[in-house]
C-alpha cells in the first residue's frame, strides 16, 4: 500500500515536470521585449557597440552616440571601444570597423559635440562664421548641415574593403610633413619597432590617422589612436629584418621612405634589432 502511494507521488511529480517543460519550452517559452543591451553577450555588445560607430560616422551625432553606449553601462565607453578596436586589428578582421571605432573613441576623448543649433538668419557674416566653425575629428572633411533650400551633403566614409585602400582621402587643413625620423636603440623595446606619432598645427596629437606601409612584396594599414596608454596620435608596426619600407599617411602628404629597422649593440657588443620613431604634423 506505501509503495503504491509513493509510486503515485513520483508518477505525479514526473508528469508536472515533464509539463512544466512541455510549456516553458514549446506552449509558452519566456519571450524578452524590450530588454536593455547591458544584459546582452559579449559579442552582440560588440556588434552594438560597432553599430554605433558606423551611425555616428554617417551622421556625427555625438551626442545619440553617446546615449547609445550609456544603455551599455559600461565603466569607461571610450576603453570598451578601446578594447574592442584592439582586438579587431589584431584579428586583422575588418579593419574598416576599427578606423570607425577610433573615429568614436577621438570625439568621445575630445569631448567635441559635432552636431549644433541651426545657424539663425540674423546676418550675412554670422552665418559664414557659424558654417565654418564645425569641423569633424581625426583630419576629415566636415559635412555642413543642408539649408533648407538645398539637398544633403555628401558624408566621407572608408570603402567597405577588407584592407583598407592607400588612396588619400580627404583631410582637414595642410598635408602632413615628415617633421623628424630618428633610429632608437633601445633593447628594453620590442625588436625592430616603428613607432609613429601625427599631430596637427597646434601639436596635438591625433587619433584616427590610417597610416599605409608597403614593403617589396607588401602593403598593411594600421591607425593611431588604438593604444591611449601611450598617447592619443601614437601608432606602431612591427619590422622585420633587412626589409625596406616606405609610409605615408592615407589622407596624403610627405612619405618616410627607405625605413629599415637598425642593427645595435649593447654595451657587452651584442647586437640586437632596434626601432625608428617618426613624427608627421601639419605645417
Amino acid at each position: 500500500m506505501k509503495g503504491s502511494i509513493l509510486l503515485q507521488i513520483l508518477g505525479g511529480l514526473a508528469i508536472g515536470l515533464a509539463l512544466g517543460l512541455l510549456i516553458g519550452w514549446v506552449l509558452a517559452p519566456v519571450q524578452y521585449v524590450d530588454t536593455s543591451p547591458s544584459t546582452m553577450r559579449m559579442e552582440f555588445k560588440d556588434q552594438y557597440r560597432a553599430a554605433i560607430a558606423s551611425a555616428y560616422n554617417a551622421t556625427h551625432n555625438l551626442d545619440r552616440a553617446r546615449a547609445r553606449l550609456a544603455l551599455l553601462n559600461d565603466a569607461d565607453p571610450a576603453q570598451s571601444l578601446v578594447v574592442q578596436a584592439q582586438q579587431i586589428m589584431a584579428s586583422e578582421n575588418s579593419p574598416n570597423s576599427a578606423f570607425e571605432i577610433a573615429e568614436l573613441v577621438n570625439a568621445l576623448n575630445a569631448q567635441i559635440p559635432t552636431t549644433g543649433p541651426v545657424p539663425s538668419p540674423t546676418s550675412t557674416a554670422e552665418k559664414e562664421t557659424k558654417s565654418a566653425a564645425t569641423a569633424t575629428p581625426f583630419g576629415m572633411v566636415s559635412t555642413p548641415k543642408a539649408s533648407p533650400t538645398s539637398g544633403p551633403s555628401p558624408t566621407y566614409r572608408p570603402t567597405a574593403t577588407q584592407k583598407p585602400s592607400s588612396t588619400p582621402s580627404p583631410t582637414q587643413g595642410a598635408a602632413f610633413i615628415l617633421l623628424s625620423k630618428d633610429e632608437v636603440c633601445d633593447s628594453s623595446l620590442q625588436p625592430g619597432l616603428l613607432m609613429v606619432e601625427v599631430r596637427n598645427k597646434k601639436l596635438k596629437q591625433i587619433a584616427g590617422q590610417e597610416l599605409v606601409i608597403n614593403w617589396s612584396n607588401g602593403e598593411e594599414s594600421f591607425f593611431t589612436g588604438l593604444k591611449p596608454e601611450i598617447s592619443d596620435g601614437y601608432a606602431d608596426f612591427q619590422m622585420q629584418r633587412d626589409v625596406l619600407y616606405s609610409i605615408h599617411l592615407a589622407s596624403g602628404g610627405e612619405p618616410a621612405n627607405g625605413l629599415s629597422a637598425p642593427v645595435c649593440s649593447n654595451k657587452d657588443g651584442d647586437e640586437f634589432l632596434g626601432g625608428i620613431k617618426l613624427v608627421f604634423q601639419q605645417p
